[in-house]
């Protein structure tokens, strides 16, 4: 396999799953109080608490980084302006509406803002974004722990901003380590291995610190998220693992179909028929199931997914091809 095709091979898996992540922690603004006192304590709000919640959320954020990074590539060496690139944040914002009229949580809105601050860093020296993604990304988690153990606080208003540029932060992160060749796994693996090796020894503090201390939220997610991200890489190095998740490429590259579908189906069919951990497994199972046989269905004749190829239209402004 080319070694740039592996490349995005491995960001719509890593994609794939980042989506289903997300919905195993939404599924609790889906459900009624009564059920989602049913699920607290229970071993699925444990096991999502400790390694889902958060960490998928800033894979999502970090690979929306990388997914910009290659497409302002893409506008350059095709010499189209950069207003492109903001009408394409434009129509995420529009998605993200259509998301919020369904009552769901939302990511679609906020991207579509972060996303557009992308172009004010995304031409700096790679050295300088990477301090300015490490600081962002880390400040808030840093914040978060002094401020449980000491008095130490600061304004609400100033914090809610950190909270959003964490966001940002992730995204940078995402697009800084991918100009480091962090998916270049044949030439970056030393690079790539000692990321992951470092992110899996903190990551076992994190989480003993968290169920040590009893602590009721999250944080260095991003550790955790970087931990999971190296190690699905160095994994999907080898062609037996590639061939095994085969089938979440073309559920990652419908990533926003994916998305959308999962709220209509949460409040549709979760809001009213989980009320337990179990149907929470259960419902949750079915749905990726039904949304991997139809991601791979529809690929198989289209080139791009439904809303993927709105967004795409939109974006160009022309109608592409749509059925192979």
């Amino acid at each position: 396999m080319h070694n740039n095709t592996e490349r995005i091979y491995s960001i719509d898996i890593i994609r794939g799953f980042a989506i289903m992540g997300i919905f195993l922690i939404n599924i609790n603004s889906f459900i009624s109080e009564e059920a989602y006192r049913n699920l607290q304590g229970s071993l699925y709000a444990i096991f999502t608490g400790l390694f889902i919640h958060g960490k998928f959320h800033f894979i999502f954020a970090f690979l929306f980084g990388v997914g910009a990074t290659i497409f302002l590539s893409r506008l350059e060496s095709k010499g189209l302006s950069t207003w492109t690139y903001i009408r394409r944040m434009l129509l995420l914002f529009v998605f993200g509406i259509v998301n919020v009229a369904f009552s769901a949580p939302d990511v679609l809105i906020g991207y579509a803002a972060i996303g557009t601050l992308l172009l004010v860093f995304i031409r700096l020296n790679k050295h300088f974004i990477l301090g300015c993604a490490l600081f962002l990304t880390f400040f808030v988690d840093i914040y978060t722990l002094v401020h449980h153990f000491t008095p130490l606080s600061i304004p609400g208003e100033l914090l809610s901003l950190f909270v959003v540029g964490q966001t940002l932060g992730h995204m940078l992160l995402g697009s800084v380590l991918y100009n480091y060749g962090l998916f270049d796994v044949k030439t970056k693996k030393p690079l790539i291995k000692m990321i992951f090796i470092s992110t899996v020894i903190l990551s076992i503090g994190i989480l003993w610190l968290q169920i040590e201390l009893h602590l009721k939220f999250t944080f260095f997610v991003s550790i955790i998220g970087l931990m999971y991200i190296t190690g699905g890489l160095l994994l999907l190095e080898h062609k037996r693992v590639r061939t095994l998740f085969a089938s979440v490429v073309p559920y990652g590259r419908m990533s926003l179909t994916n998305y959308i579908l999962q709220t209509i189906f949460g409040v549709t069919v979760i809001a009213s028929m989980v009320s337990t951990p179990k149907d929470a497994i259960i419902y949750c199972a079915l749905l990726f199931t039904a949304q991997l046989l139809f991601s791979n269905v529809w690929m198989k004749h289209f080139y791009f997914g439904p809303l993927e190829w709105l967004w795409r239209m939109g974006t160009y402004k022309f109608v592409p091809k749509m059925k192979r």
